[in-house]
């Protein structure tokens, strides 16, 4: 399971190969004593059974199905601190209600004495926060916003196919705050982000999509698309970034005068419609196992 962060090529590599890292564990229902020593037992069978080298550096807890907890349960949660503690290994709760923040802050957690631990809002920032510790663990700069274009550069690598395909595109600068598309509008242009990092969000929905830095194609699918579509989410500059921009009627143009270069365009970016079809793949698979 990982974040909703389209992360470079290099980045997706190590999570790749270290993903086992990071433990999910996505709790429902009302919390009871029973319920919470069967986690207690199962997050210390995870960390014990598993080598050392393979042993995860997180557990995540994720609380958004919990209605309620018993008293009488927060004691496993206790002896779960205390398991984390000697294995060196970092919890992070999230999808909390405000009543179990305060709780597990002052009684769990021990408000006031400094602690790994934590809690968060939801998983996927709880997610994120775990992958950005682990890149940088791995010597990688989890804030992206200054990666080269790996990707880019690869695929730019004929130096005739890119004087041909970058003069379809046009930059384009945005503030910090500043919409580039906005939910509902229709859908003309595809986007290629040069530097900083795009929020992407159903503000209608309330459903956050993710984030996108250098090398990330965003409406990669609906410029593709034969149909006139809308884009069913907001794209917003979370800081200073620079994009290049292709209009569907660029697309066309390059497809009639360069048939050749504009193929390999196409597979390119089938390449990574792909991608995302996997990843969206075992996103489910692993929601599906977790349930």
């Amino acid at each position: 399971m990982h974040s909703n962060v389209d992360r470079p090529v290099a980045h997706r590599r190590i999570l790749r190969d270290k993903g086992y890292k990071i433990y999910v564990v996505r709790l429902h229902g009302y919390i009871f004593f029973g319920s919470a020593t069967r986690l207690e037992e199962l997050i210390e069978e995870r960390i014990a059974q598993q080598a050392v080298d393979r042993r995860p550096d997180f557990v995540i807890v994720d609380f958004h199905g919990v209605t309620g907890i018993d008293s009488s349960a927060l004691h496993s949660f206790v002896r779960i601190r205390n398991i984390a503690d000697d294995a060196e290994v970092q919890l992070v709760y999230c999808g909390m209600i405000a009543s179990l923040i305060h709780v597990f802050s002052s009684r769990i957690f021990l408000e006031g004495t400094p602690t790994p631990h934590k809690t968060v809002a939801d998983l996927d920032t709880a997610l994120k926060a775990c992958e950005d510790q682990l890149l940088e663990t791995n010597g990688a700069e989890p804030d992206f916003s200054n990666c080269s274009l790996e990707e880019l550069n690869q695929f730019f690598a004929d130096p005739i196919f890119k004087s041909v395909l970058l003069g379809f595109f046009t930059e384009r600068h945005l503030p910090k705050g500043k919409v580039l598309v906005r939910e509902g509008s229709p859908v003309d242009e595809l986007y290629i982000v040069r530097a900083g990092v795009l929020e992407v969000q159903s503000y209608s929905k309330g459903i956050h999509f993710g984030e996108y830095g250098p090398g990330s194609l965003v409406g990669v699918a609906a410029i593709l698309a034969e149909n006139e579509d809308v884009h069913e989410a907001s794209v917003v500059a979370k800081m200073p970034s620079d994009v290049l921009v292709m209009s569907k009627q660029q697309l066309i143009t390059l497809a009639h005068s360069n048939p050749t270069e504009c193929l390999r365009f196409y597979q390119f970016l089938s390449g990574v419609l792909a991608d995302r079809c996997i990843y969206s793949t075992r996103l489910m698979e692993d929601l599906l196992v977790s349930q």
